[in-house]
């Protein structure tokens, strides 16, 4: 952690500014829903919202649906879902949303 913050430090020699930034302020979070529980923010982009972010949702659904209440339940003022139809490089490149069509 102390070689973390030297080096914060060495590329902007502003005490002030380094301390900021080592904690992370005005800098964007990027989390899975389980690590969000229990905090807030004034927006939550939900990234892939698709079946294959669900893939247990039949196994599952409440805790699924649990799982998803805690996302959506972070943001305080916005929220945003995104939706993407093909991811190239993956094994099943053809995404969808029917098995969670109820969280849209």
């Amino acid at each position: 952690m102390e070689e973390l913050f030297w080096n914060e430090y060495e590329q902007i020699f502003n005490w002030e500014k380094a301390i900021k930034n080592f904690m992370g302020e005005n800098s964007v979070s990027i989390m899975t829903i389980h690590k969000s529980k229990g905090l807030e923010y004034e927006a939550i982009y939900f990234i892939g919202l698709e079946d294959s972010a669900f893939w247990t949702f039949r196994n599952q659904p409440e805790e699924d649906r649990r799982a998803f209440f805690v996302a959506i339940s972070r943001a305080k003022e916005f929220l945003t879902f995104t939706f993407c139809k093909h991811r190239s490089g993956t094994r099943f490149p053809n995404q969808s949303h029917k098995n969670i069509n109820e969280f849209f």
